[in-house]
């Protein structure tokens, strides 16, 4: 036990201390307005973002699976203070494995189904996606398989219809809310359970 907490206390305390330096760094000037606001936070965020790269090395040895791909998925914190991270959605995604299927549900307090779920996922983070996985699949910008990010939207269908989408985790996996009498779970590109097969 002492050997995954020492690694990981390492790891935070490396992140912290540069957080720190940021904003000794970055102290406030006579003159605050809006943009030095936005180079400060800019700053420590590229700062905090580098903390965090420099404990990934450290922290690694003690995460199990799931978390490693959450790590490695993670954009730095410079990278979200642009917008949305794939780590930020994923983790909110994760939080709702168990959650039923339900067909028309688009919360926790009814459950989910396939394009609700993902929907939902990225309204947590401000991104406002069509209802349906066909036209979340015409709004979207394909991706080559072998380019596929965490955090990417993949589609699934049979005769080159899409009937199901989910979002990438990595690994070659997908997180979703499968089918009646189901639960959202991580799943293979693969697994053809629905009997569909991957469209993009």
């Amino acid at each position: 036990m002492a050997q995954t907490r020492r690694p990981a206390a390492a790891g935070t305390l490396l992140a912290l201390v540069t957080l720190l330096a940021g904003c000794a760094a970055n102290g406030r000037s006579a003159r605050w307005d809006q943009e030095s606001e936005r180079a400060f936070e800019a700053r420590t965020a590229v700062l905090l973002g580098l903390g965090f790269l420099w404990a990934e090395p450290l922290l690694a040895p003690g995460l199990k699976a799931q978390e490693a791909r959450l790590l490695k998925a993670g954009e730095t914190w410079a990278a979200a203070a642009r917008g949305p991270s794939a780590g930020g959605i994923l983790r909110t995604a994760f939080s709702q494995v168990g959650q039923p299927y339900r067909y028309g549900g688009v919360s926790p307090q009814t459950g989910f189904d396939c394009s609700g779920f993902v929907g939902w996922v990225f309204r947590r983070h401000r991104i406002d996606l069509p209802r349906s996985s066909p036209e979340m699949l015409a709004w979207g910008r394909p991706v080559d398989r072998v380019r596929l990010q965490p955090g990417d939207l993949v589609f699934f269908g049979r005769r080159k219809v899409v009937t199901h989408v989910g979002i990438y985790t990595g690994d070659n996996k997908y997180i979703h809310s499968p089918s009646r009498g189901k639960h959202i779970q991580e799943s293979s590109l693969d697994d053809r359970a629905r009997g569909e097969y991957y469209v993009g």
